[in-house]
């Protein structure tokens, strides 16, 4: 597995003796993934031709871009109390530039070589949130929240290709979640002993799973 990239946040916050005070900034991302590798899932002595003893030899690429913006408003209501408020919006491209089988031993159910799959994937994402808090003490805090999450989609860059298989088949979709949070935090003991408690409940939109098909294997 070879990994490559890049990645840069820059973000301003204020912090003004004032009511309201903000939070805005940036996110770019861009990066590379290849992958390569050989198994034997059945014995089946050499390959005639190469002699070797491996199933197949398996090799994908992909490339991504990705980029962010985001931005908050936090307004204290009163020395104690303060509700902030934001959003995320992301935007992100993916390429699978390759994914094939340079290596098959037949009559194993795996793509042939030189079938080679590609694909393009992109995406986009609104993600609010919003937090009430207050501090009845200087050493404690509560909070009720409502947040949102979003794990991307892409290419699934598998670790073997069955037949049959195409570029769209290993397209997965992004991950949403979306729910509510309230909690309580103290220190007690001079700030020597901490203790969170904290109750929420989250609902998720296509849940990204990992799955396994015995019949080809893949």
């Amino acid at each position: 597995e070879k990994t490559k990239q890049f990645s840069q946040e820059l973000r301003a916050v204020t912090d003004f003796d004032a009511a309201i005070n903000l939070s805005v900034g940036g996110y770019f991302e861009k990066g590379s993934l290849q992958t390569g590798g050989g198994s034997m899932v059945a014995y089946l002595g050499p390959d005639p031709v190469t002699g070797r003893f491996f199933s197949y030899d398996l090799y994908t690429k992909s490339r991504s871009e990705a980029g962010s913006l985001f931005g908050q408003m936090r307004w204290r209501l009163l020395d104690n109390v303060e509700l902030a408020s934001g959003v995320r919006y992301t935007h992100e491209k993916k390429k699978l530039l390759h994914a094939r089988n340079n290596f098959v031993r037949a009559p194993l159910p795996f793509a042939p070589p030189g079938v080679d799959l590609s694909g393009t994937y992109s995406d986009s994402n609104w993600s609010p949130e919003a937090t009430a808090t207050w501090h009845p003490t200087d050493d404690s805090t509560l909070y009720a929240a409502y947040k949102t999450g979003y794990k991307s989609g892409g290419f699934s860059q598998p670790g073997n290709i069955p037949v049959g298989t195409t570029g769209a088949r290993l397209e997965f979709q992004s991950e949403s979640a979306k729910g509510f949070e309230i909690g309580y935090k103290v220190q007690f003991l001079d700030r020597r002993l901490r203790m969170d408690l904290t109750a929420y409940q989250y609902d998720y939109d296509d849940l990204q799973l990992s799955s396994f098909n015995a019949a080809n294997p893949a």
